[in-house]
Parts: structure tokens; C-alpha cells; sequence
């Protein structure tokens, strides 16, 4: 081929390129262009679809929880179909291991792996945004213990600050956590070693009778489940918490600091001192020292049930459900943002190998406890879906916040730390609460007064009988009174919360001196933590002789023990040294 017809075809392509490649160009960059755009379109559509999940969520209450709870499950499937679920860089925990299938596969929980959010799953999320709300509000309240301040003042000096401000947070929350929900009598003595619920699970069986989220709804509990309170709202700020068992029985809960595990006994609701210098004690030094356990019996009274010979074989009992290590709420985690954002995965791995590294004697495992809470709390929905004994004794106990009552509203207000009215006009707890104190004429008008039964939604409907609309109305007032005595208690925490020390003294004054025989018995269920809440209102208040006078009360002979009066007369005897010991340094 000659030089000069090369040189042709070469200028012919030239051409060829000139006219063509522009219109190569666009519609490639058009198909780019498009692909990116689909690429937008369906992030948005993902996104939609969580936030939509996360507005659920946030709308969810124990009352409508069946309803919402099918929604933020459609919402967040449809999310998950999405998503890009490389980007979790999950691996499956090895120390999930040991945990009965049939519990785990009733509560969705077969596969870690699995990217289908279950039932279960979302009463859990639930649990975490209340946790997280609770939280958030309480971290951010002036600590009110007179008694603990001083001795975190020493920590400021000593850690780090963000490991200083983990022990305050850790403190704060245990506190909110003993004073709010009621030590249930159950397993509460601190003279007896409580075994570790094992075996088969049974019906409001110890330590998992309720869910943490049940147990701040009921405002009681026994003190596993009060102690769990604490460690659920401890993962919201991921202070590393674990339970400490000695030859099989329940001790404390263990919070790791700076590689150090402080001690926090539940039944005492304080943290084990160390007595000489009224500081924090470690599982080390508790180890070590035999007057850390020694100076916990209150002579002639109480002898507290673990002793210095004791903590030979310990565990530590990591307390997470298996779904907080799936691979689901790792990717959930991730792809929360702004308000939406808290602590719903967990690394197991990694908070049994830290454990493992500060106690490194003691065999660290992950506790199978909160697995029979949930299987247990799907028991109970079961069971509650039929009219029977069982039905009816359990919503004669906790009924009050099983249905949408003024009290149950308020307490989710309370709980999210909304207090007063919002910018979008809905009301606070406080007047909430104020709504259930109905006075004695209005509650005894409505036990004849058509107009008033109208007013209240409780009028007799033209093809009922008279006896089956005298028990419904019976029914109601007895859910009211309830609802007022509830109320007060609530009130009164509520004035201790937003330290208004004389307020909560008042509140919780006409808890004790309810004199009203229809409301006395509700009452009675309140006076354990009246007294205690009046105690330390006392004790903020810097009136020695009335909180002395409430820490030492003690119940008469015939009636229940007080289950706070151990953990009630050693602050009082840590009260006392820190006043010697101001003394001695003036």
C-alpha cells in the first residue's frame, strides 16, 4: 500500500471521528447522567423508607405496640432490600455461642447474619430509643447526691476526662435507675446469695419476669431486672457494663473504666465503697481487700451475704440480647443520623475480650438471661391475648400502663424528658399527671351520675345489662383510682428529677399519708420508695435529722421488710464518715 493511500484512509477516519464522536459523547454522558440519577433516586427512596421506619418508631407506645410495630418492620425490610449491606463489614461474633435454638428462633433470632428485621427486633429498638431518650436527659441533670459528689471529685484528679465523665454518667444512671424503679422484695435480701436464674424458664420467673423497658413502665422490679435497667441505659452511652457472679450467684454489676472494674450492687442501689478512703472499689481491690466486703454488714442488723473469702470463681456475665451483635443492627447503626442516632449493635467480641483483658482470672461469657426475657415477654403477650386467671391478676397488677390512660401518657413524656409542654402544643408529664388527680366527689359522682358516666366515656349502652355495666364501671374506677395514687408517685420523681427537693418531700408526703380507703392499698405500693425519695430529698436538702430519721426506718413486726432498709442505713453510715472526714480536714 503506497504511502499516499495510507495517508487517505488516515484523513477519511479524521472525518469519520469529527462527526460521529459528538454524538457518542452525549449519549454516553446521557446514560451516565441517567445512571446517576437512578442511583440518587433510589438512595432517596431508601432513606425514605428508614426515616419512615424511625417516625414509627418514635410514635410507638406500649398501648398501640402491635400496630406500630408491624409498620417500622415493613419499613425497615423494605430499607434492608436496599441497602448496601457490604458496607457493615460485619463478621459473626464468636463468643454468641451456647444459646438455646428454640428460644432463639422464637424470637427471630436463629441467624445473626440474617437481614430480616423480626417482631422482636423492633420491641428492641423500641427498648434502645427510650434507653437513649432517658439517657440524654439524665447525663445532662446536676448530679443530685450529696453523698457521691465528693468522692468523684477524687476521680477528676485521676483519670482521663473522658474516662472521669464515663464513671460520673455511670453513676448518674445507676441512681436514676435505683431511684425510679421499686425493689420488688423477690431475691432482694443483700443476707442471701441470689443463684443465676438457670433451667427452664417459668412464669414470672426471678430476673426476667420483665424487659427493662417494662420494668421503667412499671416501676418495679426485682433486682436483676432493676439492675438491668441500669445496664441498658449504660449501652446508650457505651459505658461497658457486665454482672458479676461468684460460684454461680448474682453479685454485682461490674462497669469497666480505664481498665478497671468498678463495683454496683443493685439490692444496696450504691456502688461498693472502698471504707478508709470513700472511694469507688474495683473487683481487684475487693479481691484484696477484705474490709471492702467486711464493712458491708451493719452489725446486729444485716449481715451482708457475700464474704472476704469469697470472688474465688468468678464470671462476668456480658448482658446484651443476641440481636444487639447481628449483622441487621450493625448496618442500622451505621445509617442512623441526627436524632435518630443511638446504640442498637453491640461488638460482643470485643466487650468480652476488653473484660476478659481487666479481669483476666474470671471466665467472661455472654449471659443467655436477656435471651429468656424476651422469650418469656413473648409468653406473656400470648397469654394475655385470652381472658383467663393469669389475664386478669396480671393486668390488676400492671393495668394501669396497659392501656392509654392519662398516667401511661405522662410516663412516656416523663421518660423522654419532656416535662412541660412542646413547641407542637402537646402537654408534659407533669400536667399529665395532674390529670389523673381526679378528686373524691368527681370518682364517687361517677358511680351514679349518668351525665358524669357520659362525660367519661362510661355511659350504660342500650342493650347492656345493669349488672355487666356496674362491673365495667367498677372496673374503670378502680383503673382511675389507681391511676391517681400512680400519678402522685410519679410527680413526686419527676419534682426529684428537676431537683425540686421540697416539691418531691411533698409529693411522696401524700403517698405515706393517703388516708382514703379505696386508694390505700395502691398507696401501699408505693411506701418503700416514698421513704426513700423522701430521704434524699432530705439529704440534698442538708437536713440531717429528717433524712436520718427515713434512711433508719425500719418496718413494723408483722409487715414485709422494707427491702431498701440494708442499702438505706449503709448510706447512712457513708454519710457520716465523709462528715468525720470533712471535719477531720478543717
Amino acid at each position: 500500500m503506497s504511502n499516499r493511500l495510507i495517508a487517505l484512509l488516515g484523513f477519511l477516519a479524521v472525518i469519520v471521528l469529527f462527526y460521529f464522536l459528538p454524538s457518542w459523547t452525549r449519549k454516553s454522558s446521557s446514560n451516565s447522567a441517567s445512571a446517576i440519577s437512578q442511583r440518587i433516586e433510589e438512595k432517596e427512596t431508601q432513606t425514605d423508607d428508614l426515616r419512615s421506619a424511625m417516625r414509627y418508631l418514635g410514635r410507638m407506645t406500649p398501648q398501640n405496640r402491635d400496630l406500630t410495630i408491624k409498620e417500622v418492620r415493613l419499613a425497615l425490610n423494605t430499607w434492608l432490600e436496599k441497602a448496601d449491606v457490604s458496607a457493615a463489614n460485619y463478621a459473626s461474633p464468636k463468643t454468641l455461642t451456647g444459646l438455646e435454638p428454640e428460644m432463639l428462633a422464637s424470637v427471630g433470632c436463629s441467624s445473626n447474619i440474617a437481614l430480616t428485621f423480626d417482631y422482636w427486633d423492633v420491641d428492641y429498638l423500641f427498648q434502645c430509643r427510650l434507653m437513649s431518650k432517658i439517657s440524654d436527659w439524665v447525663v445532662d441533670e446536676p448530679l443530685g447526691d450529696s453523698l457521691i459528689r465528693p468522692i468523684l471529685a477524687k476521680y477528676q484528679r485521676e483519670l482521663e476526662e473522658q474516662e472521669y465523665l464515663k464513671l460520673e454518667e455511670a453513676y448518674k444512671l445507676f441512681d436514676w435507675a435505683m431511684r425510679n424503679v421499686g425493689l420488688d422484695p423477690e431475691m432482694s435480701s443483700v443476707e442471701t446469695k441470689s443463684p443465676n436464674p438457670a433451667g427452664k424458664v417459668i412464669e414470672l420467673g426471678p430476673g426476667y419476669s420483665y424487659l427493662p423497658w417494662e420494668s421503667l413502665l412499671f416501676c418495679t422490679g426485682d433486682f436483676i431486672e432493676k439492675g438491668r435497667v441500669f445496664t441498658a441505659l449504660a449501652a446508650q452511652r457505651e459505658i461497658n457494663t457486665g454482672w458479676v457472679v461468684d460460684a454461680g450467684k448474682i453479685w454485682a454489676i461490674g462497669v469497666l473504666i480505664g481498665g478497671e472494674i468498678y463495683l454496683f450492687e443493685p439490692k444496696l442501689a450504691l456502688p461498693i465503697l472502698e471504707p478508709d478512703e470513700l472511694r469507688f472499689a474495683t473487683l481487684e481491690e475487693a479481691k484484696k481487700n477484705p474490709r471492702i466486703l467486711r464493712r458491708l454488714d451493719l452489725p446486729g442488723r444485716f449481715d451482708y451475704a457475700f464474704n472476704p473469702g469469697d470472688l474465688n470463681f468468678l464470671e462476668l456475665f456480658v448482658d446484651q440480647p443476641p440481636v444487639a451483635a447481628s449483622a441487621r443492627m450493625k448496618l442500622l447503626e451505621q445509617n442512623l443520623l441526627g436524632e435518630e442516632r443511638m446504640k442498637v449493635y453491640q461488638d460482643i467480641d470485643a466487650l468480652v475480650k476488653n473484660f476478659q483483658t481487666a479481669a483476666p482470672k474470671a471466665t467472661v461469657k455472654v449471659w443467655d438471661l436477656p435471651l429468656k426475657a424476651q422469650f418469656h415477654a413473648l409468653q406473656i403477650r400470648d397469654k394475655l391475648r385470652i381472658t383467663s386467671d393469669f389475664t386478669q391478676q396480671y393486668r390488676m397488677v400492671n393495668g394501669n400502663w396497659m392501656w392509654d390512660s392519662f398516667a401511661a401518657q405522662g410516663r412516656m413524656r416523663h421518660l423522654s424528658g419532656k416535662f412541660k409542654k412542646s413547641s407542637d402544643g402537646k402537654q408534659g408529664a407533669f400536667a399529665l399527671y395532674m390529670k389523673c388527680r381526679l378528686d373524691a366527689e368527681t370518682l364517687k359522682k361517677l358511680e351514679w351520675d349518668p351525665d358524669m358516666q357520659k362525660a367519661f366515656g362510661m355511659e350504660k349502652q342500650p342493650d347492656e345489662s345493669k349488672e355487666n355495666h356496674k362491673g365495667r364501671l367498677m372496673s374503670h374506677l378502680f383503673d382511675l383510682r389507681r391511676a391517681k395514687v400512680d400519678a402522685t408517685m410519679l410527680a413526686a420523681q419527676l419534682h426529684f428529677d428537676r431537683g425540686n427537693y421540697l416539691e418531691s418531700i411533698n409529693w411522696f408526703q401524700q403517698l405515706l399519708n393517703n388516708d382514703k380507703p379505696q386508694e390505700q392499698l395502691f398507696a401501699k405500693r408505693w411506701e418503700n420508695i416514698s421513704r426513700y425519695g423522701i430521704a434524699r430529698s432530705y439529704q440534698e436538702l442538708g437536713d440531717e435529722a429528717k433524712f436520718n430519721e427515713y434512711l433508719t426506718y425500719s418496718s413494723p413486726a408483722g409487715q414485709a421488710a422494707n427491702p431498701h432498709e440494708a442499702g438505706n442505713r449503709l448510706r447512712l453510715r457513708y454519710l457520716k464518715d465523709l462528715n468525720a472526714q470533712k471535719a477531720g480536714a478543717e
